[in-house]
């Protein structure tokens, strides 16, 4: 976690090089884990900017847009990452939890949820996501 004084010379430090897409990255990513998501997401709009291929970060400004109770605008950002990239993992992950807690689509969930695994059977919360897609499945 990064302290107050740690974002705000991330902060200047993407003002002093502004197509340094990785002060944009690093300042956006610290902003989010301290669910500071507006910013945030300005400064991956930045990055964006500067590559239109990071996928990474549209996954992360999605991430942010959640924290703004904005699941559609999440959503988008995700789905734009599946689009160039069909095996983005973090992508399917996130959606799949958008359509859990957020909208409330079940059989969506599952299935994003499926081809996490499918994609990451060896990630750290492997197990975790199998127990919520059994959850899920029992409350059809």
């Amino acid at each position: 976690m990064k302290s107050p004084d740690d974002i705000r010379r991330l902060e200047q430090l993407a003002k002093q090089a502004p197509r340094n897409v990785k002060a944009w990255i690093d300042l956006g990513n610290s902003l989010t884990n301290t669910s500071r998501f507006s910013e945030a997401v300005d400064a991956y709009q930045k990055a964006l900017a500067l590559d239109l291929k990071n996928l990474d970060v549209r996954v992360d400004m999605g991430i942010s847009y959640r924290g703004l109770r904005k699941p559609e605008k999440a959503m988008k950002k995700y789905r734009k990452a599946i689009k160039i990239n069909s095996n983005h993992v973090n992508a399917h992950r996130n959606m799949a939890m958008v359509y859990t807690s957020d909208l409330h689509e079940k059989q969506k969930a599952i299935k994003k949820f499926e081809k996490y695994l499918e994609l990451a059977p060896n990630a750290s919360d492997t197990s975790q996501i199998r127990q919520t897609v059994i959850d899920l499945k029992a409350l059809k």
